[in-house]
């Protein structure tokens, strides 16, 4: 696997402690996957985190937080370099949110963007 120990997307404590809830319920090994997908909304990418079925060296970087492993396809790496994922909370949603300083524009609902 292709693990190093330089993060280029920081998790902040609020965040990883709700991905190892997350996790805990949903996946054994700890593993979460972060990326982008095209195609999506009305500016072409999409922010997506979801448990990682299966992790492929040639094709996914690795970061290690304690004992939670994340996981990023390289062709998403370069979109969300230097991110900031964090934990929300407000009296309607709980999320995991992304700060991406790459983002160029977003369309209105701020779900989708351009870089």
């Amino acid at each position: 696997m292709n693990a190093i120990n330089t993060p280029q997307v920081l998790i902040t404590a609020l965040a990883l402690k709700a991905i190892d809830i997350f996790l805990s319920k949903r996946n054994t090994f700890k593993v979460l996957r972060l990326g982008v997908r095209g195609g999506c909304g009305c500016n072409g990418f999409k922010h997506f985190i979801e448990c990682a079925e299966t992790v492929s060296p040639s094709k996914d970087i690795q970061f290690l937080y304690g004992d939670i492993s994340i996981v990023i396809d390289k062709k998403s790496m370069p979109i969300i370099n230097n991110s900031i994922l964090y934990w929300t909370e407000t009296s309607v949603e709980k999320e995991l949110q992304f700060y991406n300083p790459n983002i160029t524009s977003k369309c209105k609902c701020g779900k989708s963007f351009s870089v």
